[in-house]
């Protein structure tokens, strides 16, 4: 796509994977360094699945990662590990809620 792209906004595959990486340590590290804990990031599955693949070898490069899924990184000792990816059990939970509400 690059090649073709006479814009010019289309990134070759290693810029574009390591200003995900980049900036999803840059993340990592700012908790980190202010006593570690949560952090919330919203992103698109393109984002999301890049990441994904970068950080673990056995997902595929183009996971399924659903509009408003949940994904969990942990990160430790300068590693991402995934804890969950885009997990969507919550809509279930609400769905079943919203069911016994509307049998009430």
């Amino acid at each position: 796509m690059v090649e073709v792209d006479s814009a010019g906004w289309a990134e070759p595959w290693d810029k574009l994977s390591g200003r995900i990486l980049e900036g999803f340590e840059a993340i990592a590290r700012e908790v980190e360094s202010s006593g570690g804990g949560n952090a919330l990031v919203v992103s698109h599955s393109m984002t999301i699945g890049t990441l994904a693949y970068l950080v673990d070898e056995n997902i595929t490069k183009n996971p399924n990662v659903e509009n408003g899924s949940v994904t969990v990184l942990e990160y430790e000792d300068g590693r991402f590990s995934i804890q969950a990816l885009g997990d969507v059990s919550y809509r279930q939970v609400g769905a079943a809620i919203l069911d016994r509400e509307n049998q009430e």
